[in-house]
């Protein structure tokens, strides 16, 4: 996979206050993706566009039938590129962009 299908599949970040919570709790980063992706391919294009190897990988439906998946950064003992709140905002804020 190279990074032209790694933007194709994560299509932007999930922000509602519950996802939001979820992010500064528990290091966990909610993105929309496409209805074809399955969890491998998730997997594989956060690799590639973070630069960090993802612990696991939840898919659902959003309330307006979008594809979602949450993302498990880190695990017991690992580190997360996500250390802090200012650091999770300014990343959503630049993949905004």
């Amino acid at each position: 996979m190279n990074i032209e299908e790694a933007i194709h599949i994560i299509l932007k970040p999930y922000v509602t206050e519950k996802t939001f919570s979820l992010v500064e709790n528990e290091k966990r980063i909610c993105f929309l993706v496409k209805e074809e992706s399955s969890k491998p391919k998730i997997m594989e294009a956060i690799k590639i566009l973070y630069n960090e190897t993802p612990v696991g990988v939840n898919v659902c439906r959003t309330v307006y039938g979008k594809k979602a998946c949450e993302i498990r950064n880190c695990g017991e003992g690992k580190r997360s590129c996500y250390k802090d709140r200012n650091a999770i905002i300014w990343s959503l804020l630049n993949f905004l962009k």
